[in-house]
């Protein structure tokens, strides 16, 4: 990786740090403070994309709608912390979940039957919503210190998952995500601020989600990947419980421990020991495919 993109790469985790601090001191209404947290995630992502690859009014392949995700994403986190019900905050996210799911999977589902298509789009949007509860429910209850180091594991799994799948574009895209997370959790420890980190963490879920859904669908992702970096959320989730919310250190630990499993499987079906022969001539550079 080039100095000037790895550049790029942490400029997030500068610019989720800093504005945490900012919101932390400036703001003092708990509801607004939970409102701007998704924006810092989204729009220091939106910045380090801008670096790295651009931006552009009408985007010309997938990568390029991941600025778009982000700030879904941070519009549904939004309104649903002013939701006073865990339904009406599901009927927030579906339509962004679907919306994000389709923006993204595009261009394979048309090629495909409508039912297929279909399907195509909605099992992703239906990930999606298993990742955002189960990164919540192993969040609950916790500083926004340890909520940042949990996201921090998480966000390393999708990086190591996609980078050694085959795209190392994709894999930079996560990189930031994980730079934003991880800037998150040093200005909450520096700062001591009671603030909630889970808005900020539901854009950093979204933003992983969205880069194992391109590498899956364009890249060279085996099916063993992509279920040992899907199960880290859930495994988040369960020790969350068990644990009663209390120890950060073991989610983290046991985070690393798939993401290692996840490493180790990706190398061992490298695209470079076993390329594909059926690509089906979608573009790796995730590109839409041309007729």
């Amino acid at each position: 990786m080039e100095p000037s993109a790895l550049g790029f790469v942490a400029l997030p985790g500068v610019l989720a740090g800093l504005g945490w601090l900012g919101v932390a001191r400036a703001l003092k209404d708990a509801g607004r403070r939970a409102s701007a947290l998704p924006w810092l995630v989204a729009l220091a992502y939106v910045a380090g994309h801008a670096g790295l690859s651009g931006l552009s009014a009408l985007p010309l392949g997938v990568t390029d709608y991941l600025p778009h995700v982000a700030l879904l994403a941070a519009l549904a986190a939004t309104l649903e912390a002013r939701q006073r019900s865990p339904v009406r905050g599901a009927l927030v996210w579906a339509p962004v979940a679907l919306g994000a799911a389709w923006l993204l999977v595009r261009p394979v589902a048309a090629r495909e039957p409508l039912a297929t298509g279909a399907l195509m789009v909605t099992l992703p949007a239906l990930a999606l919503g298993l990742s955002l509860w189960s990164v919540r429910r192993g969040n609950a209850g916790r500083g926004a210190s340890a909520q940042g180091l949990v996201g921090f594991a998480v966000a390393c799994s999708v990086v190591v998952a996609c980078a050694l799948s085959g795209t190392l574009v994709v894999g930079q895209h996560a990189g930031m995500v994980a730079a934003g997370v991880a800037g998150l959790g040093v200005a909450a420890a520096l700062s001591r601020s009671p603030l909630d980190a889970g808005p900020a963490l539901t854009v950093a879920t979204t933003l992983g989600w969205a880069c194992v859904t391109l590498t899956w669908f364009y890249a060279e992702m085996h099916w063993q990947v992509l279920l040992l970096v899907a199960s880290v959320p859930p495994v988040v989730a369960l020790l969350g419980w068990l644990l009663r919310a209390r120890t950060a250190l073991m989610q983290a630990a046991a985070t690393l421990v798939l993401t290692g499993l996840t490493g180790w499987r990706a190398l061992a079906v490298s695209p470079l020991q076993t390329p594909s022969d059926d690509a089906g001539g979608y573009d790796y550079g995730y590109g839409y495919p041309s007729d």
